[in-house]
């Protein structure tokens, strides 16, 4: 889905910590189940994002990897089947805390299946786009989150004001990440922007 438009997602970090002290909180419109406020389980962990804003129409791309944590005995898995799944990537915004929507894609619950006895999900459209959330039989509560979207057309596109950031949302499931400036990077001419958490990040 081809979308540019003003966000501020960045004001939800706060709630990792107001969650913490309020049960029943409603947030961003969302019910927060009680159990969900115990641990912080809202942000992607060492996040990987990347545009990819060429020169031809409809083919731009973007990337999102990381990690991503739910209570164990939660199961986003059922619930990416149930509703589907977004993933959002936003550039920084001209105020600190504030971002800009560069890009979104909606995955339909007909478009998202079950994999490894219901350890994993898997998402993916007549595109190709596909965002997999892969669990770990380890470690219950903790996923591998890839998600690649393609033929976009990105308005207004290139340059991006760093650092990225991105979002995936799976029913009442919402984790957010940001890149760090030090470690973001613009590449192949200034048609790839690249952001990570840390310098040994995944990608």
């Amino acid at each position: 889905m081809k979308t540019s438009s003003t966000g501020n997602p960045a004001s939800r970090f706060g709630r990792i910590v107001a969650t913490l002290l309020v049960l029943g909180a409603v947030v961003a419109g969302r019910a927060v189940p009680a159990a969900a406020q115990l641990i912080d389980t809202d942000t992607i962990e060492d996040p990987f994002i990347q545009l990819n804003d060429g020169s031809r129409p409809d083919k731009d791309t973007f990337t999102i990897r990381g990690q991503v944590n739910v209570i164990p005995g939660q199961d986003p898995v059922s619930a990416g089947v149930s509703a589907g799944a977004i993933a959002l990537v936003y550039e920084s915004g001209s105020t600190l805390g504030a971002f800009v929507l560069v890009d979104t894609e909606v995955f339909t619950a007909s478009e998202c299946k079950s994999k490894s006895s219901g350890r994993s999900l898997v998402c993916r459209n007549e595109d190709g786009s596909f965002l997999r959330l892969r669990g770990s039989q380890a470690n219950p509560g903790s996923y591998k989150a890839h998600v690649f979207v393609k033929r976009q057309e990105f308005s207004p596109g290139k340059p991006f004001e760093l650092p990225l950031s991105a979002e995936i949302q799976i029913d009442s499931f919402d984790w957010i990440g940001s890149g760090v400036l030090d470690y973001c990077s613009v590449s192949h001419n200034g048609d790839r922007t690249t952001c990570r958490a840390s310098k040994a990040g995944p990608g």
